[in-house]
């Protein structure tokens, strides 16, 4: 596998540097970059609470502060196939190409582009409370919020095979107040739903607003110019199968 990853250029208060992982206050504007041209297979097994991403970037989503601003994550397939897989009692974890948790995020951008095939697999022994995703963002405090997400994949496959309350997503919000664009684009292979499972979640874009606030806006857009579009269930109980999915938590 050829991996060229061009890091980071992080600036926080006038300084600059170079990381791997990014934990630290507010004020931060952040630059990942991954080019990749092999096959790449991500996998968490037995895993609670984890994080597995390309691009990741993690700044106290706890604190009334911790601001990511004017920051892009960007990665470039050329064509190969990208496969998240979680398993063996996965619980509570993130599993995404470009993955943020933050405060606040503003002025941000994440882009996952071609890629071949996209396939989310979450096993029948999964556990709960599990996300997979192309890009992923979490910024859960009371500050207004605003971001860019888009996809592009050749084909896309969904595939949950049990589990509760687990999401797969092209593009993936979880957030208050916000200003949210998302795109995921299949451009020429089939775009595959198996679902199995309870309150379980896939859909090309995905918004979790924690926020009753009437301030929000969200645009999302789902394109598909494959061969066929296929949506299949066995034993799945108030799931969710869509293009898009919206969802303001009371």
């Amino acid at each position: 596998m050829k991996m060229v990853l061009r890091l980071f250029s992080v600036l926080c208060q006038g300084s600059f540097l170079l990381a791997t992982s990014v934990a630290c206050a507010d004020g931060w504007s952040i630059t990942q970059d991954v080019d990749l041209d092999n096959h790449l297979t991500m996998s968490q097994t037995g895993s609670a609470q984890a994080s597995q991403a390309l691009n990741h970037i993690s700044i106290d989503k706890n604190a009334t502060t911790g601001t990511l601003e004017n920051s892009r994550q960007t990665i470039r397939f050329g064509g190969k196939d990208l496969t998240l897989r979680q398993a063996a009692s996965t619980h509570s974890s993130y599993q995404a190409a470009n993955l943020i948790t933050a405060g606040q995020v503003t002025n941000t951008q994440q882009t996952l582009t071609g890629v071949g095939v996209l396939h989310f697999h979450q096993a029948a022994d999964i556990g709960d409370g599990n996300v997979q995703a192309g890009n992923a963002i979490i910024s859960l405090n009371a500050l207004p919020s605003q971001f860019h997400q888009r996809v592009t994949a050749d084909e896309v496959v969904f595939e949950q095979e049990g589990g509760a309350n687990n999401i797969q997503a092209g593009n993936f919000a979880r957030t208050g107040e916000a200003d949210i664009t998302q795109g995921f684009d299949v451009t020429s292979g089939n775009v595959l739903y198996y679902q199995a499972g309870t309150d379980n979640v896939q859909a090309g874009n995905v918004v979790l607003m924690e926020s009753s606030s009437l301030n929000s806006s969200v645009t999302q857009n789902f394109t598909a110019a494959g061969i066929r579009v296929d949506y299949s269930s066995t034993d799945s109980n108030g799931s969710v199968k869509t293009a898009n999915y919206f969802h303001q938590k009371q």
